[in-house]
Order: structure tokens, then sequence, then C-alpha cells
């Protein structure tokens, strides 16, 4: 069975009560782009924290949380 591709390529889920903080799942994304987002992000002196996963090598998802300064 063929995997089902979701209709947009990055999704964004904010907290509903922090508008300073977002995670971003990016579908088919892997290390490579998840370390360079997070050593790109963390130099801007905006940005509080930042870090990004793989859930599992079989999810074909990568996720980046990004902090922002208040």
């Amino acid at each position: 069975q063929e995997e089902q591709a979701p209709k947009f390529k990055i999704t964004i889920q904010k907290a509903d009560t922090d508008d300073s903080c977002a995670t971003f799942s990016f579908y088919k994304e892997d290390h490579t782009l998840g370390n360079l987002l997070r050593n790109t992000l963390i130099k801007n002196k905006e940005v509080e924290f930042v870090a990004y996963t793989v859930p599992h090598p079989s999810e074909p998802f990568m996720n980046v949380r990004i902090q922002a300064v208040n």
C-alpha cells in the first residue's frame, strides 16, 4: 500500500496561549535539514530555543520546535 502524502510539505502547530513558540513539521525531511535549521536559527538573537526531532525512521516527518524571545 502506497503512503498517502499530506496536502502540504510543512505544517505548523502553535500553542494556544503562547505566540512565541511553534512546532514546524516537515514531510519527508530528516536530520540533514533539521540540523541545518537548528544551527542557523540559534544564531538569531530573537530565538531563545530551537530543537529538532525525527520521531521514528519509519515516519516521514521531521519536527522543529522554535521559541522566540518575548
